[in-house]
C-alpha cells in the first residue's frame, strides 16, 4: 500500500502546477485580472491538455470561465450574468435565491428542447447536492440558461442567467458531470501555491478513507464522517464477502485518481475517480464527489455522492457500485488464471 500512497502524493505535486501562474486575462473585459488565484480552485486535474471551471461572483453579477493548462491558469471569459432577485444563500424552494457552493452540470439542452424563458441554451445543476441535503437545504430546477429578453442584474428566480450570445460560447468548455461551476458571494484571491499544504493533507485523508474500505473496517470507515452525517453502510456485509474473496485470491487496492479539489464557504470538495486495482489490472467504479469540513483532527466528510457510475455497475441502483465492481474484478482475475 505504500506505493499507492506515494503515487497519490506525487499526483498532488503535478496537479497543483496549473495554479502556480497568476491568471492572465483573455476575456470580453479589458480590465486586468492578474490578482492571484481564486481560492475556489485548490487543485485541478488536467486531461487532454486543458480543463475548464466556471466561477460566479454574485456581488458583481459576473460569470468567469477559467482554463487550466500544464503550467498556467488563465481567465478565458467573463460575462455579465443575473442571479436570484433575493440575496443570500438558497435554503428552500421558492425563496428566489441562487445557491452557493460547488456544483456540476447534469446535462445540456439546446433551444429546440426549451421553452422561450430559457433562451438558446440551458444547463441543469446538481442542486441540491449531498451537502445541501445534509444542511437541510431544499429546492429544485436550478439551471444556468440564456434569455431572449434583456439581462437585468439580480432578477432570476434562483437560476444563473446569461445573454444568449454568451452562453452559446460555453458549449465548448462544458462537459456535464465533469465541469464544475462554483457560486460565491465574492471571489477571494490567494497567492500562487497557497493550497499545496491543504491539497497534500486532503490526499492523505482520502488515502486513509480508501484504506478502511480495503481492510473492511466499517467502524473506522464511519469515523471519517461527521457526527450526524450517517453514510449508508447496508452494503457493507456484501462488500465484506467480496473483499475476503479478493484478498484471498486476487490482491487488490482502492485508490483515488484524477483528483480535483475545490473550496467554497469553508468546505472543500474532492472530486475523483474511485478505482479498484490489482497488480496488473484496474477497474473504474465511478466519479465521486466528497465534501470535507475541516475540524480539530483534520477533516470530516459532510457529504458523499457519486457524480457518475461506470457503465454496467449497478444500473438499477440497488447494489452499491463498489460491491458490483468487486464481483466483476474477481471474475476478471479468475478468468486470467
Amino acid at each position: 500500500m505504500a506505493d499507492m500512497r506515494n503515487g497519490l502524493t506525487v499526483c498532488v505535486m503535478i496537479l497543483v502546477l496549473p495554479l502556480i501562474s497568476p491568471a492572465i486575462c483573455e476575456s470580453n473585459s479589458t480590465t486586468a485580472c492578474v490578482k492571484g488565484i481564486p481560492d475556489a480552485f485548490s487543485m485541478m486535474n488536467i486531461e487532454k491538455g486543458v480543463a475548464h471551471a466556471l466561477l460566479v461572483e454574485k456581488m458583481t453579477q459576473t460569470l468567469f470561465v477559467y482554463a487550466f493548462e500544464e503550467h498556467a491558469c488563465r481567465e478565458l471569459y467573463r460575462f455579465e450574468c443575473s442571479t436570484g432577485e433575493v440575496s443570500g444563500e438558497k435554503k428552500h424552494s421558492g425563496d428566489r435565491k441562487t445557491p452557493e457552493g460547488v456544483y456540476f452540470f447534469t446535462g445540456k439542452f439546446s433551444r429546440k428542447y426549451l421553452t422561450p424563458i430559457y433562451g438558446s441554451r440551458a444547463y441543469p445543476l446538481d442542486y441540491p447536492n449531498a451537502l445541501d441535503r445534509f444542511a437541510g437545504r431544499s429546492g429544485y430546477s436550478i439551471w444556468m440558461h440564456g434569455t431572449d429578453s434583456g439581462l437585468k442584474p439580480n432578477s432570476s428566480n434562483g437560476c444563473i442567467v446569461l445573454q444568449n450570445k454568451d452562453i452559446q460560447k460555453l458549449d465548448a468548455v462544458i462537459t456535464p458531470k465533469l465541469t464544475p461551476i462554483i457560486i460565491v458571494p465574492k471571489i477571494k484571491y490567494v497567492s500562487p501555491g497557497a493550497g499545496e499544504t491543504v491539497n497534500a493533507s486532503i490526499a492523505d485523508f482520502l488515502y486513509g478513507w480508501c484504506r478502511t474500505i480495503e481492510t473492511g473496517d466499517c467502524s473506522a470507515y464511519q469515523s471519517f464522517y461527521q457526527a450526524g452525517y450517517n453514510p449508508p453502510v447496508s452494503w457493507w456485509r456484501k462488500w465484506e464477502q467480496v473483499r475476503r474473496f479478493l484478498s484471498g485470491e486476487n490482491p487488490f487496492e482502492i485508490r483515488c485518481e484524477r483528483l480535483s479539489i475545490f473550496h467554497c464557504r469553508g468546505v472543500y470538495v474532492a472530486i475523483f475517480d474511485l478505482i479498484l486495482g490489482g497488480h496488473d489490472s484496474r477497474l473504474r467504479i465511478g466519479r465521486k464527489k466528497i465534501f470535507l469540513s475541516p475540524d480539530s483532527t483534520g477533516y470530516k466528510i459532510v457529504g458523499d455522492q457519486y457524480l457518475e457510475i461506470a457503465e454496467g455497475l449497478s444500473p438499477s441502483g440497488i447494489e452499491e457500485p463498489l460491491t458490483a465492481a468487486g464481483r466483476r474484478f474477481g471474475e476478471r482475475m479468475s478468468r486470467r488464471r
